[in-house]
């Protein structure tokens, strides 16, 4: 915050006199640029410069009304306000909804949502959907859920017409999307140390659908998919393009075709720096095996072709859904894993929830887990927190610890 003389430049002449600007003795000839209470670039006009440093002056010290932010707004928690709207609207409800509206705040709302209405996001308000839809002691069920959050959304809507909060957090929330993501939270989800145990007692050359599954969160029928070609790795720019699913119908196809990944989810994401290290050396290891697939990505153009798979079995043939679980069940057990939520998916949550842990952006794992929506995300791996940044070779680090563990315990003496 300054005071500007619009009729004067700031620089001066050669002879170090002012110079006069373009707007010289037209309009209002001081300003006071400024922010307002909500953070926005503001500016106002005066005609005498003492009027111009007065406002100023109140600018800096936020005695201004322009900039003063108001604590009792600010400082209005959601159970207050929610209090203050049922007195306002109480009077013309039924008996049975002035009995019902209170106790659904009561029990139901305040609880979860007990600081500042201002403060509370939309994140916090798909949490605490998906925590009370999926509760292992009593989960609510959606219809009470709906019940609830209509009620929440009501509140939040007539916070924001009186100020209270700036935007409601409710804003883009689909309750459908919601009941659907939570029926796909995991029921286990792997530590590294298990996600260590289970590499080790993988051959070696199928590790790499591993290092795809865990540390790039594919689906198995993705991973089965990756091409050695340009397609899918772009070890240049340290790229991983998932942009195909494989799949076995004898019956439309004659056999294995590629279609597109689940719902749609293509997408490029970010190598992990040893995740691209472990696909460059299987292939400098073990190749790539041509395979004549039907790739039926694009419906209006079915065609076959010549596919370079870089996971087949050790005969040269790529997997179906079966023969991949007849090789995978004798590796999970192997590995201690459970037979119930013990599946290749295991490693997809793994990644995402070890991300989440370590406070990466939800947006970022959202990107990598390729979910159309961020709620998707948010609901599914609503227990693991959400920050800003997401460090690149978090995976690799955080199985690198892991293995430094289990060598270490191999390599100590057991006392007797």
């Amino acid at each position: 915050m300054a005071v500007i003389d619009l009729w004067y430049l700031k620089a001066r002449g050669p002879d170090k006199k002012r110079t006069r600007s373009k707007t010289y003795g037209r309009g209002r000839r001081y300003r006071v640029d400024y922010e307002d209470a909500a953070g926005n670039g503001r500016s106002r006009t005066f005609d005498h410069i003492n009027e111009a440093k007065d406002f100023d002056a109140s600018c800096r010290t936020g005695a201004a009304p322009e900039v003063k932010t108001d604590r009792a707004t600010e400082e209005t928690t959601f159970p207050a306000y929610a209090e203050t709207w049922r007195s306002a609207h109480s009077f013309h409800w039924e008996l049975e909804t002035q009995k019902r509206i209170p106790s659904n705040i009561r029990y139901h709302l305040a609880p979860a949502f007990p600081g500042h209405a201002k403060r509370i996001r939309q994140t916090d308000v798909v949490r605490w959907l998906s925590d009370r839809l999926t509760d292992a002691a009593a989960p609510t069920p959606p219809s009470s859920m709906k019940l609830y959050y209509e009620l929440f959304n009501t509140i939040m809507k007539a916070a924001l017409r009186d100020g209270v909060i700036d935007a409601n957090p409710c804003d883009g929330i689909r309750l459908a999307t919601i009941f659907k993501a939570v029926s796909s939270r995991p029921r286990w989800v792997p530590d590294e140390g298990q996600i260590v145990d289970l590499y080790d007692a993988i051959p070696p050359w199928y590790r790499v659908a591993h290092t795809l599954g865990a540390k790039h969160a594919l689906r198995i029928g993705e991973a089965l998919a990756i091409e050695d070609s340009p397609r899918c790795l772009d070890f240049a720019n340290g790229k991983l393009h998932v942009v195909q699913q494989l799949g076995y119908s004898n019956a439309r196809f004659g056999g294995f075709f590629l279609k597109e990944p689940k719902a749609g989810s293509s997408g490029t994401i970010d190598f992990d720096s040893d995740g691209m290290i472990e696909v460059q050396d299987h292939i400098n290891t073990y190749g790539s095996t041509p395979v004549e697939v039907v790739d039926a990505i694009d419906p209006s153009n079915i065609h076959r072709r010549v596919a370079k798979l870089i996971i087949v079995d050790r005969q040269g043939r790529p997997f179906h859904d079966t023969r991949w679980s007849e090789y995978w069940i004798p590796w999970r057990k192997a590995a201690g894993w459970p037979a119930d939520g013990g599946t290749f998916h295991a490693l997809r949550h793994f990644c995402a929830t070890i991300l989440l842990g370590l406070g990466v952006d939800p947006q970022h794992v959202q990107a990598m887990l390729r979910h159309a929506s961020l709620q998707t995300t948010l609901a599914i791996y609503s227990h693991w927190l959400p920050s800003n940044d997401r460090p690149k070779d978090a995976i690799s680090q955080v199985l690198k610890r892991a293995r430094e563990r289990k060598a270490f315990s191999a390599a100590s003496p057991v006392r007797g």
